[in-house]
């Protein structure tokens, strides 16, 4: 099961990915056309535009599945079961740090 930091950070990527979608939908309606060109990509773009739409995806189905389905943690080379207080909180930071970065950016 998710501890505390693990909730926490599934929360900012929930977050993140809920405002990643409100400011492409704002963008695409401002400008008045989509804002994405992964629908005209072609070749290994589209291999590229494919793993964006994966990665995306992921961040959200991977933290999910874990608390469905508690034995896949098990897999998870990194999982640790609460008792590295420390680097929870530093996930916790760092997954804050990269949501704010990319929404910045």
């Amino acid at each position: 099961m998710l501890g505390q930091a693990g909730w926490i950070s599934l929360g900012i990527t929930v977050t993140y990915l809920a405002f990643f979608a409100w400011g492409t939908t704002e963008a695409a309606r401002a400008a008045g056309r989509p804002v994405w060109l992964f629908g005209q990509a072609r070749g290994v773009g589209r291999l590229a535009a494919f793993g964006f739409r994966l990665a995306f995806a992921l961040a959200l189905l991977g933290p999910l599945l874990w608390v469905v389905f508690p034995p896949a943690h098990q897999l998870d080379p990194f999982w640790t079961e609460g008792g590295h207080r420390v680097v929870e909180a530093a996930g916790a930071m760092l997954a804050a740090a990269g949501a704010m970065l990319a929404f910045a950016a």
